[in-house]
């Protein structure tokens, strides 16, 4: 159906709302094709209209239930409202109707790591990565693997899913605007296990919020200890150090952050930044030209300025 064809252009494009026009008109004219409501089902994901998307993927299901995409773009919608064990449910099925859609594979995997599932994380992000076609999602599987391996050579399997809920509390604390709730909340997730990299790293973020850089810095250092992979500790590190001027120890950190993640767009327009301020020009043209060549890539907006 070209109507169809031409919303899906719209879709990748980000015109959402235009696609979306395009997909309800035809949804009038062709009630009953699944297709048409699965890709309205995408549509209103991308608008966080998470309640029409699952209702769209539903009916979807319902005209076909062989629908693979689907399935998993309902997993995406239950992961968003919190429901991770349904979504795991819907990537599962989708899989078994389609063992080659990477992308289910990929968000299971994720959800599985977020679990605290280390070992079920690590097999559907290896086939994720075997799957994938572009190169976007690669250094984000990548880094979870490295993630997931440093936890297994911990044995830290098990352990993190008991201060799961504690993360989730917090974060829900943070929509809220309650910080010093979701800090308590994560200094009793630390107590309950101090393993575990992600709390520190909130933690940090939530000192940041509140300009208490020194306990910021000290949530940095032991996030980046328990797991050495986590790029977005050494580039809030980075931003530390470039705060308080300290512009070689900033270069360092945001050089690190790329190595680990190298679609860190902001910690390459960063270091050009602290490189400008040491005078060394070409190196602050090298990186800030990367950085804009990343944030083309990743069609996000150009950095502010530092």
């Amino acid at each position: 159906m070209l109507q169809l064809e031409q919303g899906i252009e719209k879709f990748q494009k980000g015109d959402y709302y235009e696609a979306l026009l395009a997909v309800n008109q035809l949804i009038q004219s062709n009630p009953g094709c699944a297709q048409v409501y699965s890709t309205c089902g995408l549509i209103c994901f991308a608008l966080k209209d998470y309640e029409g998307a699952l209702a769209s993927h539903n009916h979807a299901i319902y005209l076909n239930p062989m629908l693979a995409v689907s399935y998993g773009g309902r997993g995406l919608t239950y992961y968003e409202l919190g429901d991770k064990h349904q979504a795991i449910a819907d990537f599962t099925y989708s899989i078994q109707l389609d063992p080659q859609l990477d992308n289910s594979y990929y968000c299971r995997g994720n959800t599985y790591l977020e679990l605290g599932q280390f070992s079920k994380a690590f097999e559907d992000l290896k086939k994720a990565a075997e799957l994938f076609q572009y190169q976007v999602q690669t250094p984000a599987i990548e880094r979870n693997l490295n993630t997931i391996q440093y936890h297994f050579r911990q044995g830290l399997e098990g352990k993190a899913s008991n201060v799961r809920d504690l993360l989730a509390e917090s974060k829900a604390m943070l929509t809220l605007n309650r910080v010093d709730d979701a800090i308590a909340l994560l200094n009793l997730a630390i107590k309950q296990n101090n393993q575990v990299a992600e709390a520190y790293f909130l933690r940090g973020n939530l000192y940041l919020q509140l300009n208490q850089a020194q306990s910021a810095q000290q949530d940095f250092d032991q996030a980046s200890t328990l797991n050495p992979f986590l790029a977005d500790a050494y580039y809030n590190r980075g931003c530390l150090y470039f705060d308080q001027g300290n512009y070689q120890k900033a270069i360092a950190e945001f050089t690190h952050s790329l190595k680990l993640d190298p679609w860190l767009a902001q910690a390459a327009h960063n270091a050009g930044s602290a490189y400008l301020r040491l005078g060394l020009r070409e190196r602050a043209i090298a990186n800030l030209e990367r950085a804009a060549t990343l944030f083309a890539k990743l069609g996000q907006p150009k950095a502010p300025n530092s």
